[in-house]
C-alpha cells in the first residue's frame, strides 16, 4: 500500500523488518522480492507519485559547487526515482530508456587506471541479470548481436579484436511504472510512504548497528522508522548526503572511517564524436540494425563499443559508439534565425511542462507566439527530412537511404576513471527542510580526456581497417568534444571494497562496521563503464535483497524455535 507521510502524526515511530530509502527501480525491485513474505517493508521515498518542483527542490545543488558547465543536477524525488524522467521515443512510447550491461573488463582492475576494480566478477551480477530483464519487462534474450540480426539488418563486419557490436534493449517507464505501482498497492507487507525525506540515521549505543531512521515529510513534521535492516537505495549523490549528514555517533559519517565516502566521484559524460563518412553509400541500407527499431516487441538498437581485450591492452576508457545518418544539406533543412529558435525552444520546453518535468512561463508562451514561423518551419522539415538523435530513432524505415543521406553523426557515451580528489562534502547551505546542501568538486582530469581521445582513435582505426569508412574525430582544444560532462549516473562515492580502508561498503553491498546497513545504488560502483547503470543498480540490488532475505529468514526461523522451545 501507499501512504502519505504529511498525514502521520509528528513524531510517529513506524516499525519494521526491513527499510528501503528510495523507490526508484531498485527500491521498488527489492520491495517487491519481499511481496508476500512475512516480514513487514516500510519504503521511504521523498518526492510523490510523480515528479513536483517542491521535491525536486531538495536535490539542487550548493552555490559553491564545481561541477563542470552543470549548474543542477538530476533530480528524481518520486515513486520510480529516474523512471519518471526517462524520454527516448522509440516510435511507439515516449518515455524510454537504454539498458545494457556493463562488461568483464568494467570490473576488473587496470594497472593504468587509479583506484579501479571490483572485489567481486562481473559474474555476481550475472547471475541475477535474468531477473533484472524481467523486472523492466525486457525477454530472455542476449545483448549479442545473432540474437537480433536477420538478412536485412547484419551486423557490421568487424572484426572483434578491439571493437564489437552489442545491443541495447529498451524499456517503457509508463509499462513498468504502472505494473509495479499496482503490485505495490495490493500488498499486504510492503507500504510506501511518499513525501518521506530521511535525515539522518541513528546508531545504537554499542556503535554496529542502525538503530533509527530520521524522517521529516516537512520542515516541522518529523517522525522515525525503526527496522531490524535498512537498505539505502537512492540516486548515488543523495544516498551519500545522508551518510555523510549521519554524524551523531561517527563525526565523519558513517562509512566515513577509511575516507572515502563521498571521494572517487566519476559520471557517464555524453560526447559528440564528430561525423564518419562510409566509402560506400550502400552502408546506410546495411546498418539497419544500429537504428533504434521493433523486433517483436522488444525494442533494440545496435552500437560499436570497444572489447574487453582492448580495455585490458590499452589505456583507454571503456565508450559506446552511436551512429546516426545525417541527410544531405540537413544544415539548410533546420536553419532558423535567432527569433524561430526562441520560438521552438519554447514549444520544447512546453512540451516538458506537459509531462510534469518543468513549469510553464510566461515568456515561453510569448517566446511560442513570437516564432511560431520556427516551429512551423521545423514540423515540415521533420515530415520530410525527419531527423534521428540519441532520443529518437526509425530512420532505417525510410526509402532510397544511399541517396537520402551522406554521413553519419557519431555519439559516446563514456567512462570517466574514479579520482579521490572528486568528491561531495556537504554545504552550510540548507535545503527547506533543513538538510545541509551538496557542494560538488568534480573536474574532468586530463588524463581521462586523454584515454577518451584513445578509445575514439580504435574506433577510427578499426573502422578505417574494416574498409567500411572515414570516422572524423571532432576536436575541442586537443581533446575530446563534451555535449554533456555528466548523464546523471553518480558513481564512486560509497565504493565497494574488500576492506574499510579501501572503500565504503564490502562486497555484499553492507557498510563497513555497521551489520545492519547496506547501500543497492550506483554510488557502490569502483569503476562505471560506460552503460546506463541502471540494469546493474536493479541486479546489484536483487542480489543485496537475497543477502538480507536470507539474514532475516534466518533471525525469524532461529526466533520461532526459540519461542517454540
Amino acid at each position: 500500500m501507499m501512504k502519505d507521510a504529511r498525514e502521520l502524526p509528528p513524531g510517529s515511530q513506524i516499525e519494521a523488518d526491513l527499510c528501503i530509502i528510495g523507490a526508484g527501480p531498485a527500491g521498488l525491485a527489492m520491495a517487491l522480492r519481499l511481496d508476500g513474505a512475512p516480514f513487514r517493508v516500510a519504503v521511504l521515498e521523498s518526492g510523490g507519485l510523480g515528479p513536483e518542483e517542491a521535491s525536486d527542490a531538495l536535490s539542487a545543488i550548493a552555490s559553491t559547487s564545481r561541477f563542470g558547465d552543470d549548474l543542477a543536477v538530476g533530480a528524481y524525488r518520486a515513486i520510480g526515482g529516474s523512471a519518471t524522467r526517462w524520454s527516448i521515443d522509440n516510435g511507439r512510447t515516449k518515455r524510454n530508456v537504454r539498458l545494457t550491461p556493463m562488461t568483464e573488463a568494467d570490473f576488473e582492475e587496470r594497472p593504468w587506471m587509479e583506484e579501479s576494480g571490483w572485489p567481486i566478477p562481473k559474474e555476481a551480477l550475472d547471475a541475477y541479470m535474468d531477473r533484472a530483464k524481467a523486472f523492466f519487462g525486457l525477454p530472455q534474450r542476449s545483448f549479442l548481436p545473432q540474437d537480433w540480426v536477420d538478412p536485412e539488418t547484419p551486423a557490421l563486419p568487424i572484426p572483434e579484436d578491439r571493437i564489437r557490436t552489442r545491443m541495447f534493449m529498451f524499456a517503457d517507464a509508463d509499462a513498468l511504472l504502472s505494473e509495479r505501482r499496482r503490485s505495490i498497492e495490493r500488498s499486504q507487507n510492503i507500504v510506501v510512504y511518499v513525501h518521506a525525506t530521511a535525515m539522518s540515521l541513528e546508531r545504537s549505543p554499542d556503535g554496529k548497528t542502525v538503530s533509527s531512521v530520521c524522517v521529516r515529510a516537512g520542515r516541522d513534521h518529523a517522525f522515525s522508522v525503526r527496522a531490524d535492516q535498512v537498505i539505502l537505495s537512492g540516486g548515488g549523490l543523495w544516498v551519500t548526503q545522508l551518510l555523510l549528514a549521519s554524524t551523531a555517533v561517527a563525526g565523519e559519517g558513517l562509512g566515513g572511517g577509511g575516507d572515502h565516502l563521498g571521494r572517487h566521484f566519476n559520471t557517464h559524460p555524453f560526447l559528440y564524436g564528430g561525423k564518419f563518412y562510409p566509402s560506400d553509400p550502400a552502408l546506410f541500407a546495411k546498418t539497419k540494425l544500429y537504428d533504434m527499431r521493433f523486433v517483436g516487441e522488444t525494442c533494440v538498437m545496435a552500437h560499436l563499443q570497444l572489447t574487453d581485450e582492448a580495455l585490458r591492452r590499452e589505456k583507454a576508457l571503456n565508450m559506446s559508439m552511436m551512429i546516426f545518418p545525417v541527410e544531405k544539406e540537413a544544415d539548410a533543412h533546420r536553419a532558423l534565425s535567432p527569433r524561430q529558435k526562441r520560438g521552438f525552444d519554447a514549444l520544447i520546453r512546453m512540451r516538458f511542462a506537459l509531462r510534469g518535468q518543468e513549469r510553464v512561463r510566461f515568456r515561453h508562451v510569448v517566446d511560442l507566439v513570437c516564432g511560431l514561423d520556427g516551429v512551423l518551419k521545423r514540423l515540415v522539415g521533420a515530415i520530410l527530412w525527419p531527423k534521428t538523435h540519441i532520443g529518437k530513432g526509425g530512420w532505417s524505415r525510410l526509402d532510397r537511404l544511399d541517396r537520402r543521406y551522406q554521413a553519419y553523426d557519431v555519439f559516446h557515451l563514456a567512462e570517466q576513471g574514479p579520482h579521490p580528489d572528486c568528491r561531495i562534502t556537504l554545504s552550510d547551505e540548507r535545503d527547506d527542510l533543513g538538510q545541509r546542501r551538496i557542494h560538488i568538486d568534480w573536474r574532468m582530469r586530463p588524463e581521462d580526456s586523454a584515454a577518451m581521445r584513445r578509445a575514439q582513435e580504435i574506433f577510427r582505426e578499426e573502422l578505417a581497417k574494416a574498409g567500411l569508412g572515414r570516422f572524423e574525430i571532432a576536436d575541442h582544444e586537443g581533446g575530446p568534444v563534451f555535449v554533456h560532462v555528466s548523464t546523471n549516473h553518480f558513481m564512486g562515492l560509497t565504493r565497494m571494497a574488500a576492506n574499510a580502508q579501501d572503500g565504503v561498503v564490502d562486497p555484499d553491498c553492507r557498510v563497513h562496521g555497521l551489520d545492519n546497513l547496506y547501500i543497492a545504488s550506483s554510488s557502490v560502483f569502483p569503476t562505471g563503464g560506460f552503460a546506463n547503470p541502471t540494469l546493474s543498480i536493479v541486479a546489484l540490488g536483487y542480489r543485496v535483497v537475497d543477502h538480507v532475505l536470507a539474514k532475516m529468514t534466518r533471525v525469524h526461523a532461529s526466533n520461532r524455535v526459540s519461542v517454540g522451545g
